[in-house]
């Protein structure tokens, strides 16, 4: 098989449908293996046949309907290898979570962007403890050396700014519905 590759346009357009379907594909994956260890594993796999057959794709179909067909094939071939493991589900499952995790796909984009205006809004220490929690992936404990803070102080404020952030979220998502 020869190696194609994608033009500048095409590599673009892949970045743009990638970036907004992989965390639909985490979700469905987690959802239908189980098995955390596996997750991060079959994403890049299927990251990786996205790209190789964006050539093949037809964009008057739904790309994370692909991607997901893409997925759903990728978890069958990890079940099929791993068929002693009593914690499986059938193919016919597995399907039906492509349906419902693709018709989540758009709650799931607007709770994105409402959660990034929201982050927008969290100011001062808060904003850092959260950034340094979730984006760096530091512990409480480290970050609360950094900061000089106790590990309760940090966990109290990782406790009110992520009670802050949900509230938020939910009141945008509510504004949005209520939204001509």
């Amino acid at each position: 098989m020869s190696q194609r590759y994608l033009n500048t346009q095409q590599a673009k357009q892949l970045a743009v449908h990638w970036a907004r379907t992989e965390p639909i594909v985490r979700i469905y994956i987690a959802s239908a293996i189980g098995q955390h260890h596996l997750i991060d594993d079959i994403v890049q796999e299927v990251a990786t046949i996205v790209t190789e057959k964006f050539e093949d794709y037809d964009p008057e179909f739904e790309f994370s309907r692909w991607a997901i067909g893409i997925a759903r094939n990728r978890i069958a071939k990890s079940i099929r290898s791993k068929v002693r493991d009593r914690h499986v589900f059938s193919s016919a499952m597995i399907h039906d979570l492509a349906g419902v995790v693709s018709e989540m796909q758009p709650e799931v984009d607007a709770r994105k962007s409402a959660l990034k205006d929201c982050l927008e809004g969290l100011k001062g220490r808060s904003r850092r403890i959260i950034e340094m929690r979730y984006q760096w992936g530091r512990q409480v404990q480290k970050i609360a050396e950094e900061l000089g803070m106790s590990r309760v102080a940090v966990s109290a404020v990782l406790l009110r700014s992520r009670k802050a952030l949900g509230d938020c979220i939910e009141a945008r998502l509510k504004k949005e519905d209520r939204s001509p």
